[in-house]
Order: C-alpha cells, then structure tokens, then sequence
C-alpha cells in the first residue's frame, strides 16, 4: 500500500492519514496505526463514562448522532465477582443523562442486555441469560424514549433440551422505521438448529411478531436509502446472498437479491453493511492449524482467522485484508465513510474510517486493547475506550469502565 501524510482538512496538516494511491487492495498489515488526532479528521464532541461502574458497554447512536443508549452495570459485589450490565440509559452528545429506562440491578444477576439499536423515538434491545451473543436464547424490547414504557415484543425458540442454538457471525436486534428485527433459529423436529431466520414486529408492540425470511443472519439498517430497508445474509453452501427488504409504514415488502458471493469449504460471511449503492461485506477465511513434526495429526498450532473485507461504492470496488490471525468486524457504512473494527485475539481492537471519495484511510486505536464497539450515525461516530483497572499488581482492562467517545467526522471535500 502506498502511504502518505495527508489531511481533508489543510488547516491541520500533520494528522495521521494514510491516503490510498490507485488501489484496490489494502493490506492492513502495511497499515501502521497511528494516533488520530482530534480535529482534524473527527473532533471529539463527548467522552462519556470512565468512573467506577459507568459504562461496560454501548447500544448504538440516533439516526443524528445526537445521542446515545448505553448500559449501566450494577455495582461489584463485596466478593469482588463481575456483575454484568443490566441498567439501561440515553446519554446526550454533552454525555448527561436524558433518561434511565431501567435502573441498574432490576433484572436477575443471570439476565444481559445485548447491543441493539437507538432511534429518536425508540430503543430495542434483547436480554439474553446466555454470556455468548451468538447464542440465541433471548427476550426482545423496546422503549418509548418520551414515555419511558418498556414493551416485550417477543422471544427467541427455545430449546426444551435445552440445546445451545446459535448463529454464524452475530445479530444484534435492528431497526428500520418503526419496526424492529431480530433473529430466531427454531429447533425442527429432528432437534436441528442450523437454520437461522428473520423475524419482525412492530416496535409499539402492537401486533404478533412474524417471519420476514425463512433464512437469514447478520441482519443491518440501510438508512440512508430512498426506502429504507433491511438488509441480511442468506449462509447458502459455497456461496452467500446478500438480500433487503423495503420497509415503510406499513411494515416490510417483498424480499430483494443484492448480490451473489461465492465461498470456499472453508470461509463464510462475517459480516454485511449497506448504505443505499454502497455495499459492503467481509469473508473470514479459517487456515488450517499446523500439525506437528512426528505427523500423529495433532495440532502444533491453532488454525488463524483472516477476513477480507469488500466495499463497493460509485467510486469503484476496494478490498480490504486483515492482518493474520485477526478478523473484520463491526463494518458499517454512510454517505461518507466506512468503518471496521480489526479484532485481535484477547479482544484487541483498531478501528478503521475509509473514504471512498478520496481513498483516505484513518486508523483510530484503542489504547488498551478492547472495545469493539463502532458505530456511525450521521456525522457521527462512536466508539469505546476501556479504562485501566485499579489492580495492585498488573493493569487490566474493565470495561465496566469504558469511556464512550463522541466525534463528529469531517466530510470530504469532494
């Protein structure tokens, strides 16, 4: 890759940059992270949280970027175990709280909230007894944002012998209009669970949640089209289809084909983003773990992910690899930009804002090594920061005391 210093915005010309030079592939092993640096590519609006017990983990941004859902751990127990989020909050862009939709500790210690989505009239979420998101055995809400009332909207299947079912990547309950969507793996009447479905239902809870498609994961927002849509994976075998579904008042339409991917034995679909002619989609390749010298097939060391992540925009089409052993997650798409999260083992994160328009590549490292969380939202973006724990002996990340950064991103000039 062919690497610069460069900057959209002239009156700061020593921020971090890299500007991509008539490529379509980028290696991010070439990519050296650097220090993005505040108002130049993005000025940081807000830093919410950071204190003792504040803020483990974030929901999402509004459509505007002008606030956000968080969650609101209850406190540590006198024996010193981990209790995990279960409050729930809306935090402004100056990060003061607008409103708590449920106090911290008012659901069962077993009970975590998991990531879902925030509009400026609704939030969702799934409470899951399950400490894996792929795992599928949660109850879906929502709340009215002005009147603060808490509806269910449905459950996943469960599994009555108690079988784990879970679905390839993630998926986290999504909003498009005034529905919400989320996915359901139903166990059949063999006990398989390998078939994962779309489900929707209205957010004010008004009617039956019902089945959109019979197969599908990985489901995402596409806001920034005429008709707002849903858009999702279909898993195939040896190849995936990336499909949406139109939403307007009167709920979902007829499902649509975007595109066709092809894939290996041994790859599959990581995750998908769509913003009205953009589409991006990324494929983590599983390599096989070397065996040891004496060949008596045991592993001498583990097989590595890679995820290739493709983006395809009127600008062209750019093909992102990720670093051995690492994965893309979290993509994301808006007029502007797209953002991924490089995920290392142990949790480790960089994110990533690409500009098709100009091909300009800004990393935004996460200076303890977690917190994968990304999001864009207008001008926006968000993301966290773990704070360093108080341990006597040795630093450790506690994202029970993660900041949630604010900042509003520079639009490209052309």
């Amino acid at each position: 890759m062919a690497g610069a210093a460069a900057c959209a915005n002239e009156v700061k010309p020593d921020c971090e940059l890299a500007v991509i030079a008539e490529a379509t592939l980028v290696d991010l092993a070439e990519v050296r992270p650097g220090p993005a640096r505040e108002g130049c590519d993005f000025t940081v609006d807000a830093r919410v949280g950071g204190e003792e017990g504040s803020l483990p983990a974030a929901l999402a941004l509004d459509s505007d970027g002008e606030t956000l859902a968080l969650l609101l751990p209850t406190e540590q127990d006198p024996l010193g175990e981990i209790q995990y989020a279960s409050g729930i909050a809306v935090f402004d862009a100056d990060g003061d709280v607008e409103t708590i939709l449920r106090e911290p500790g008012s659901v069962a210690p077993s009970v975590t909230p998991w990531l879902g989505a925030l509009t400026d009239d609704w939030v969702l979420w799934a409470d899951s007894t399950s400490s894996e998101l792929a795992a599928l055995d949660s109850v879906i809400y929502s709340a009215d944002r002005h009147t603060g009332e808490i509806r269910k909207l449905g459950e996943t299947s469960r599994d009555p012998e108690g079988r784990s079912r879970t679905v390839a990547g993630y998926s986290r309950p999504t909003i498009v209009g005034d529905w919400a969507f989320w996915v359901d793996v139903p166990v059949g009447k063999d006990g398989s669970a390998d078939r994962a479905q779309i489900v929707t239902a209205p957010l004010d809870g008004s009617s039956a949640p019902v089945v959109v498609a019979g197969r599908g994961f990985m489901a995402t927002a596409d806001d920034c089209s005429p008709v707002p849509a849903l858009v999702f994976a279909d898993p195939g075998v040896g190849e995936a289809r990336i499909l949406r579904v139109p939403v307007d008042a009167e709920g979902p339409g007829p499902v649509e084909v975007v595109a066709q991917i092809d894939l290996a034995a041994d790859e599959f679909l990581e995750d998908v983003a769509a913003c009205d002619q953009a589409l991006g989609w990324a494929v983590t390749r599983e390599e096989p773990a070397e065996t040891d010298a004496d060949d008596q097939g045991l592993a001498a060391s583990p097989g590595t992910m890679k995820t290739t992540l493709w983006l395809t925009t009127e600008y062209g089409t750019t093909q992102f690899t990720s670093v051995a052993g690492q994965t893309l997650a979290d993509v994301a798409l808006n007029e502007h930009y797209l953002a991924f999260t490089q995920v290392e083992p142990g949790n480790a994160a960089t994110h990533y804002l690409f500009r098709p328009a100009d091909r300009a590549l800004l990393t935004i490292p996460t200076e303890l090594g977690a917190g994968q969380v990304f999001r864009l939202a207008g001008d926006k973006a968000l993301w966290l920061q773990p704070q360093e724990g108080e341990a006597a002996e040795e630093a450790f990340v506690d994202l029970r005391r993660a900041e949630a950064i604010i900042a509003t991103l520079t639009t490209p000039t052309s």
